[in-house]
């Protein structure tokens, strides 16, 4: 095969080489001369190790990168990093560990420039912990957001401090994202029990999915503060209009009795009847969806059920809908 394969342009040999896994790539490099030269000079255009890069902030910032399923780990300072190891994994899982510390200014036009400079385009998750992150980050961070959400599925930010909001505009263009987390997290200069735009923007991404999904199947996972009522309602409506609808859970908190009237408002003006807040899907009769409010935890609670219908006027509350509403 590699006779074959030498004999074959360059742009040839790597149409081929593309499709094989960093172990056979490394395989052939070994064994052929003429596939070493072109694998060896063209290692951006192959696939590479998987890896997650996780920075952690303490008095040092320092960098972990570790493949994938190896227990091996490269740890260096973030002011010693050698972009060239770039060249030789795939970034996958992005982890930033602040330990309640300030993200050093650079930190994100750093690492997006070296995702540029070696074509790290298979981001699958973006998490950032217990940081602060000042106002000096605001341009980075904005395009690191961006970036990162052209391809990653799962976007979590808990117990830290941004300068910005998550950019809907990159939420809305996201073709990937089906999981959202922001827990204990807060962007300065506003209100903590204030509105998020990326989370309304989650929402009406995922209203998006349920309309167009077809075939393919997706579990949705929201956990956030407040978002648009109307959204909500949006949802609520999409999901009951879909033959197969998906699976979800959104976990809404900051819910005051004030979000709750104008949610019941928005559900009457789409004609979406409930009893005990079961939203019976119009396509599926055995099907619902389950809110649940929280007034003591100013939380609310979204679900679906798929084996029981939606409760009717009048109907007495069976064992199996007592048990279930314990959620």
């Amino acid at each position: 095969m590699s006779n074959s394969l030498t004999s074959l342009s360059t742009e040839l040999q790597l149409r081929i080489l593309q499709y094989l896994s960093p172990k056979e790539l490394r395989r052939c490099s070994s064994t052929c001369r003429g596939l070493h030269a072109a694998i060896s000079s063209n290692t951006l255009y192959l696939q590479r190790i998987p890896c997650t890069l996780r920075i952690v902030v303490c008095q040092e910032c320092r960098v972990e990168l570790q493949a994938n399923g190896i227990c091996n780990t490269f740890v260096c300072s973030f002011d010693e990093l050698d972009g060239q190891i770039f060249s030789r994994v795939s970034v996958e899982h992005f982890q930033l560990v602040g330990n309640g510390n300030t993200v050093p200014a650079d930190l994100f036009s750093v690492v997006l420039n070296y995702f540029h400079r070696f074509r790290h385009r298979n981001i699958i998750s973006l998490s950032i912990t217990d940081s602060f992150v000042s106002t000096e980050s605001v341009t980075s961070l904005f395009s690191f957001f961006t970036f990162a959400l052209q391809t990653a599925n799962r976007i979590k930010v808990t117990n830290s401090s941004i300068p910005i909001d998550i950019p809907s505009i990159a939420i809305d263009n996201s073709e990937d994202l089906i999981k959202f987390e922001w827990t204990n997290s807060s962007i300065h200069g506003m209100e903590p029990s204030g509105p998020l735009a990326s989370s309304t923007a989650v929402v009406q991404h995922f209203t998006k999915i349920v309309r167009q999904m077809g075939d393919q199947r997706r579990t949705l996972q929201l956990n956030t503060t407040v978002a648009d009522p109307s959204a909500v309602a949006d949802f609520i409506k999409a999901w009951s209009e879909t033959r197969e609808p998906p699976f979800f859970t959104v976990a809404l908190k900051q819910i005051g009795a004030d979000w709750q009237e104008r949610f019941l408002h928005e559900c009457a003006l789409r004609c979406l009847t409930h009893v005990f807040y079961e939203f019976p899907s119009k396509r599926q009769p055995t099907s619902h969806i389950k809110v649940k409010f929280h007034p003591e935890l100013n939380e609310c609670d979204l679900w679906p059920v798929f084996d029981v219908p939606a409760r009717t006027f009048g109907q007495q509350i069976c064992y199996a809908r007592y048990f279930r509403d314990f959620y």
